[in-house]
C-alpha cells in the first residue's frame, strides 16, 4: 500500500517551520518525501484555527493525483492535536501519526499561560497580540472560539508515536501520559530529555531515527 506522508506545524509556526524543515530534509534522505502543509491555508498566522488545520490535511488527501492512498502524519504541537482529532474524525482515511510535544488540552492551558485578565482582554477586543522572535502576531479570538468546537482532547484511533519532551512547559508531559494511559495498546510514548521546541540536535536524531522505524522505512546503507 502507498502512502502519503505530511507534516503540521504548530501555533504562530508556517510551513517554513525549521523543525519541520528540518525532519523533511532529514527523512529526505531515506527516501520519504513529507509534505509541509499549511494549517492556515494561505492566510498567515492569523488566520489559523483548528478548523483551518483539519482543512488542510482534507486538501492534501483531496489531492486527484493521489487518491486511495493513506496518510501518515507528523504533527508538532498545535499541529499534533490537529493530527489526531483529524485522525479520531477520519480513521479510515489515516494510516498512524506522530506527534511531537503534542497540544492536548489546550485550550485549558491558555487561562494558565495568560491569566483570567488576558483572556478576557483578548475577547473583548477581538484579537490578541504574540510575539514571534522580532514579529508582532495579531491572534483573532475567533482562535478560541473554533477551538471549543473540538474536544480537548482527540479520542486515539490509530497506532500513534508521541515523542514528549519531559521539560515542556507549555504542554506538561503528564498530557501524553494520561493518553499512553487511556490507549496503551495504540500508542507509544518516548519521554524526551527536552523542553516543548524539541530542537536539540540529539533529539532531532532521536525523532528522525523514532519516526523511520515507526513507519517501517529501510534506511539505506
Amino acid at each position: 500500500m502507498a502512502f502519503r506522508y505530511a507534516y503540521l506545524h504548530g501555533f504562530l509556526s508556517s510551513p517554513q517551520s525549521y523543525k519541520g524543515l528540518e525532519l523533511q530534509r532529514r527523512l529526505l534522505k531515506n527516501s520519504l518525501h513529507m509534505e509541509i502543509l499549511d494549517m492556515s491555508l494561505g492566510k498567515g498566522c492569523e488566520g489559523l484555527t483548528y478548523s483551518s488545520g483539519l482543512q488542510a490535511i482534507t486538501n492534501f488527501f483531496e489531492d486527484t493525483h493521489h487518491k486511495g492512498e493513506k496518510l501518515r502524519l507528523v504533527g508538532s504541537s498545535l499541529g499534533g492535536y490537529i493530527s489526531a482529532r483529524y485522525a479520531e474524525l477520519h480513521p479510515d482515511r489515516v494510516d498512524r501519526i506522530v506527534l511531537l510535544n503534542p497540544g492536548l488540552s489546550l485550550l485549558d492551558r491558555w487561562p494558565e499561560r495568560l491569566g483570567e485578565k488576558e483572556m478576557h482582554l483578548w475577547k473583548k477586543r477581538g484579537f490578541r497580540d504574540f510575539k514571534r522572535n522580532k514579529e508582532d502576531i495579531r491572534m483573532p479570538y475567533d482562535f478560541i472560539k473554533d477551538a471549543e468546537r473540538h474536544p480537548l482532547v482527540p479520542k486515539i484511533t490509530r497506532p500513534t508515536l508521541i515523542l514528549h519532551g519531559k521539560y515542556d512547559e507549555v504542554i506538561p508531559i503528564q498530557a501524553a501520559r494520561d493518553v499512553k494511559h487511556m490507549h496503551p495498546e495504540d500508542v507509544t510514548l518516548i519521554e524526551m530529555d527536552d523542553d516543548h521546541a524539541m530542537m536539540k540536535h540529539k533529539s532531532l536524531n532521536l525523532i528522525e531515527k523514532k519516526v523511520v522505524s515507526f513507519f517501517g522505512i529501510s534506511q539505506p546503507t
